[in-house]
């Protein structure tokens, strides 16, 4: 009789639990949280390339439903809230990323799809330096020369030969600069690329010599008052630009006793005539 009670005991309880609301836990398998896909799209990983590739996916099943995505499409890619599906051409980069689309039919229940989405940078469509040939004078560092590219962004920059000494091309940048120390013309190949693809340029890189420039004070010891016999103080010419590259005359010709270095432009002597 114990035993009969026992059992009665232990299914009046199963049945108070399980008629209990506050005991159960409401499961919605129709929840768009759920994390498995449900539905797929003719291509569920997707790599593109900026302003180049066009994309029109849909999914692989048609039903009446809304639907919605996160995280946001790039610019250029639009999705079609009726249809699901996903066209356009990126306008901008980005890294590999999962997107999940919702699908909320009629009957309110949910479907879930998820695609990979990456956009890659544009290859550089052209490269130039805005002029036919890359112009230095040997010794200054005054010139210097940076491209303009259209298309996608070059990360670096490369050039098939040893350009002039002293001249350099920044790898980030491509801006060509230095100060040259030889004469020289050359035809250099001028490479910009990224992750995407590269471009080319033939171009002409010469270094000539400076052409010669006094400063401001053109000579030392300029204006002197000598008399007849008496050695000047040696004049020395200043230069801008430098002196190696420099060959010197004058006009008109110096008193007599004086003498003039038509290669370092120097006057010096010791005059034997006065002048007017």
């Amino acid at each position: 009789m114990n035993s009969v009670l026992g059992i009665l005991q232990i299914l009046l309880l199963i049945f108070v639990v399980s008629c209990n609301p506050t005991e159960q836990e409401d499961v919605d398998l129709n929840s768009s949280s759920l994390s498995a896909a449900t539905f797929t799209y003719n291509s569920s990983s997707i790599e593109a390339i900026e302003n180049t590739t066009t994309i029109s996916i849909y999914p692989s099943e048609l039903f009446d439903a809304a639907f919605t995505i996160t995280p946001d499409l790039p610019a250029g890619l639009s999705l079609n809230t009726s249809t699901g599906e996903i066209t356009g051409t990126p306008t901008e980069t980005q890294t590999a990323t999962t997107h999940r689309i919702v699908a909320t039919t009629s009957s309110a229940t949910t479907e879930v799809a998820f695609v990979s989405l990456t956009v890659l940078d544009e290859a550089p469509g052209t490269l130039s330096y805005g002029v036919s040939i890359l112009a230095f004078e040997k010794g200054l560092s005054t010139t210097s020369y940076t491209p303009s590219t259209t298309g996608g962004t070059p990360t670096s920059y490369t050039v098939d030969d040893d350009l002039p000494t002293g001249l350099n091309i920044d790898p980030s940048t491509g801006v060509i600069s230095g100060t040259p120390t030889a004469v020289e013309s050359k035809v250099i190949q001028i490479t910009a690329s990224n992750s995407t693809g590269s471009i080319t340029l033939n171009t002409v890189i010469s270094v000539r010599k400076a052409t010669p420039v006094f400063s401001a004070a053109p000579y030392t010891n300029d204006a002197q008052t000598i008399d007849v016999g008496t050695a000047i103080t040696t004049m020395v010419a200043s230069l801008d630009t430098p002196l190696a590259d420099a060959t010197f005359e004058i006009r008109p010709n110096l008193p007599a006793g004086l003498t003039f270095d038509t290669s370092a432009g120097t006057i010096s002597g010791t005059p034997t005539a006065y002048t007017g």
